[in-house]
């Protein structure tokens, strides 16, 4: 299994440099190659616990998804989140299940929506890791984020609802699966906020960086354990956690965030990476065991139709009357909506934790059937609409540059504006000031503006200590030098301290996009860093 791992790993850097270049999503590319990898005479496909699947991969993922957004996000949108993570998933699900229970011979409908259950949502690391190359307008993306992060949790319950009448040999699930889902949400929530807290805690109590990072590490997956642990929602309590980690984030952690955006990074492309690797690794085994695999091509091809076009008039009702706009002008935006709504993870992760199970009147495996239509809609969805989504998202909806340079901008502003109120109020007739403010009022433009400010000082100290030197004062002038030197860096940290939490305010702003202000959060982190640092 480790040599599995390492070479997954291998391959992921592989696929990365070949998707940059060709501007292919690397997920595709690396389940692909993982599927030719099974065919290499001697290759063993290694056995997977499901329950390890979801345990080790989901936690990590929707931790670093959920923390690229905000509660504002949720605030402003709460009614498109509920449509879209609870109805629509829901709305699929059941007819999916009905679809099949009408195509399949000899299937129950509890069967049938164990299938539907598990095909029902779309994956958010898939989304997020298909969509994100395709350079999709921020707001759709921001739909789909906001989709994608709860979806899986009202799958999962309507998953094990329904794989318990089957088992029970029941033909129609328990009328308690909303209170059940609902008392899970809120359990899931405590749980959630809990972490939250005991993130901040420990994070203020430790000075380490490398120690913080380890914090947001072990976070994800305490969250999603204990929640599990509780019978509640994983998925709603690692999200919550994520959104509360950042929701009291401090100005004054440049160098823990740039460590941590870092090991996220680095992380979130390896698992990510592995994660879609072993669902190619185990589609050959999905599609080669068990019955006659042309037995399926009918009920694969009517539910992925279904599931297809379920999605696309869901969305457009949603625009026409959550988002109050018509139809014609959203049209492009639901089909984009659509195309984007890719089954992954959670969905192989479900199907493969089915238990061993009778045969269909019809004689066909029942387990084999959730499994291969699992994988046959994870396949469809994922290859050739995530290969040919960069295409149509630029032939749909070009991306509105002009907006998202002009909110950027406001939140540069924002930060300027404080950081030269900062300024003025912690070093008040200061005549140095008046220099570091015209820099700090030309919006940081670049670093190396700051810098050669500071090299220009430095340089005008250096000329009058050369001076000096010949009327003897050499050793007053060094004093005078390292004094205002480390005068300018004090104010350079109080003015990026105050643009830090301005930025932070701002992105709780319920009108402001949370990536765009993290990209604005990450320059000024990076600045601070050079400050601190420079000798």
């Amino acid at each position: 299994m480790l040599f599995v791992l390492v070479g997954l790993c291998a391959i992921t850097v592989i696929c990365v440099t070949v998707g940059k270049r060709f501007g292919l999503p690397y997920p595709i590319l690396m389940m692909l190659a993982s599927i030719v990898l099974t065919f290499i005479p001697g290759f063993t496909v290694p056995v997977i616990d499901p329950d390890l699947i979801l345990e080790l991969f989901l936690p990590p993922l929707l931790f670093a998804t959920a923390r690229n957004t905000s509660w504002s996000v949720f605030r402003k949108r709460w009614h498109l989140l509920l449509a879209m993570a609870v109805g629509l998933t829901t709305l699929t699900a059941f007819l999916a299940a009905l679809t099949l229970w009408w195509v399949v011979p000899g299937v129950t409908f509890t069967l049938a929506l164990v299938a539907g259950a598990a095909v029902a949502p779309p994956d958010p690391v898939a989304v997020e890791a298909v969509s994100g190359s395709a350079r999709i307008p921020r707001q759709i993306m921001m739909l789909l984020q906001s989709e994608g992060l709860f979806n899986d949790a009202v799958a999962i319950v309507i998953f094990q609802t329904s794989l318990a009448a089957v088992e029970a040999g029941r033909t129609s699930i328990s009328p308690t699966i909303i209170l059940d889902f609902l008392l899970g949400a809120l359990v899931a929530v405590a749980v959630g906020l809990m972490m939250g807290y005991l993130y901040r805690v420990v994070d203020k109590l430790t000075p380490d960086v490398a120690a913080r990072v380890i914090v947001s590490v072990v976070t994800p997956f305490a969250a999603y354990l204990i929640a599990e642990h509780l019978h509640a929602s994983g998925v709603i309590a690692v999200v919550v956690a994520a959104l509360e980690t950042n929701r009291r984030a401090r100005a004054e952690d440049s160098e823990t965030r740039i460590a941590r955006s870092t090991f996220w990074e680095i992380a979130n492309l390896l698992v990510t990476g592995i994660a879609f690797g072993l669902i190619g690794l185990q589609m050959r085994n999905v599609f080669t065991g068990g019955d006659d695999i042309r037995s399926y091509l009918v009920p694969v091809t009517v539910l992925v139709i279904v599931l297809f076009a379920v999605r696309f008039l869901f969305v457009l009702t949603m625009g026409r009357l959550i988002i109050k706009t018509s139809v014609r002008k959203f049209v492009s935006s639901a089909v984009l909506l659509t195309w984007s709504g890719m089954r992954g993870l959670a969905t192989l992760a479900l199907a493969l934790a089915l238990p061993e199970m009778g045969k269909t009147s019809s004689g066909m495996d029942e387990r084999h059937l959730v499994v291969v239509l699992a994988a046959s809609v994870i396949f469809v969805t994922l290859v050739p609409t995530g290969l040919t989504l960069p295409w149509l998202s630029r032939k749909l909806v070009p991306p509105q540059k002009t907006r998202t340079i002009a909110q950027i901008a406001q939140i540069v502003r924002t930060s300027q504006h404080a950081a030269v109120k900062a300024v003025e109020e912690e070093f008040p007739h200061d005549s140095f000031a008046d220099e570091l403010n015209n820099a700090l009022e030309r919006r940081f433009e670049t670093l190396r503006e700051e810098l050669k400010m500071s090299e220009q000082i430095d340089a005008h100290d250096n000329a009058s200590s050369t001076a000096a030197v010949g009327e003897g004062n050499n050793g007053s002038d060094e004093n005078s030098i390292s004094h205002r030197t480390q005068h300018y860096q004090r104010m350079m940290t109080v003015a990026l301290d105050a643009a830090c939490e301005a930025v932070l305010h701002a992105r709780s702003d319920i009108d402001v996009d949370p990536e765009l202000a993290d990209r604005v959060l990450r320059i000024l982190d990076q600045r601070m860093m050079v400050v601190t640092r420079r000798d």
